[in-house]
């Protein structure tokens, strides 16, 4: 999967993988990655969020009878953001090397959007070890962590693509 939507995002963009170094390569499988990861991790946050709530209520019917224990499904969304915490780190110190001008490279916008991201993802996770956040709390700090990835690439397309007039 990571593979086609590397070489997709290539073709888009008219460059040959002979053109890329192999750290700008590995910088785009991480992310890709990394980001999948977060994704898998805020659809198991919205569970999460779901579930409690649907607990509180004292409703457990549907959805909320077939998933496994909440204390099971906080450990699992946690497992997810360890990975792809790591995974994104690993991608920061790998990309890092190909950046030669944050400017005229026009990464201004996805490195700041991607470094709010891991601070959050960060934050969370020192939270949930020093002060054992968990539940519908961790699930709020991911789904933002989340949107701030988002933002870094789909916000820079955007900017770039819409309001600078760059393709």
């Amino acid at each position: 999967g990571a593979v086609v939507a590397v070489l997709a995002a290539v073709i888009q963009h008219q460059v040959l993988l002979t053109d890329l170094s192999y750290a700008l390569i590995w910088h785009i499988l991480l992310s890709i990655v990394a980001f999948s990861l977060f994704t898998i991790a805020s659809v198991q946050a919205i569970l999460v969020i779901l579930q409690d709530r649907n607990l509180r209520k004292h409703q457990t019917r549907g959805l909320i009878r077939s998933l496994p224990p909440l204390q099971t499904m906080d450990a699992l969304l946690f497992e997810i953001l360890w990975l792809a915490m790591l995974l994104l780190t690993a991608s920061f110190v790998v990309g890092l090397p190909a950046v030669e001008s944050l400017s005229s490279q026009h990464l201004i916008h996805k490195v700041a959007f991607s470094l709010v991201g891991w601070i959050v993802f960060a934050t969370l996770l020192f939270g949930r070890y020093r002060f054992g956040w968990r539940g519908p709390v961790a699930s709020k700090w991911t789904l933002t962590g989340t949107g701030f990835l988002i933002l870094a690439y789909f916000g820079t397309q955007f900017v770039l693509e819409y309001v600078l007039d760059r393709a």
